[in-house]
């Protein structure tokens, strides 16, 4: 069973670089806590694994994009890990999800 995109509520101030690096930040630190804990459980490979081989990656790389000035323009902007949560990561942290789609819909529309 797959998970459907939950609505977001919408930024009233201008969402920043600067929000958006800290809000990277914190998913990725969400999200290395989580991989640690799932691992020690012996737990959720397939989270693991994607945590590992996807969405810890592909935050990374937007956080380098986002401190060196270089995202793509607006409507050539996606985070892949949101599709698969929507696609077939049933078992994503709650937590996880919640951030991960706020965070993409901030990235691809409210981002200057």
């Amino acid at each position: 069973m797959c998970r459907k995109k939950k609505k977001i509520t919408e930024i009233k101030e201008p969402y920043t670089t600067q929000m958006f690096i800290r809000d990277l930040e914190e998913l990725l630190q969400i999200c290395v806590i989580e991989k640690e804990q799932l691992q020690n459980d012996s737990e959720d490979e397939y989270t693991v694994g994607v945590l590992n081989d996807l969405t810890i990656p592909e935050l990374s790389k937007l956080k380098m994009l986002a401190e060196a000035g270089s995202l793509p323009p607006k409507g050539e902007r996606w985070i892949s890990s949101t599709g698969l949560i929507i696609d077939c990561w049933d078992e994503c942290p709650k937590e996880i999800e919640d951030r991960l789609f706020h965070l993409s819909d901030n990235y691809k529309n409210n981002l200057d």
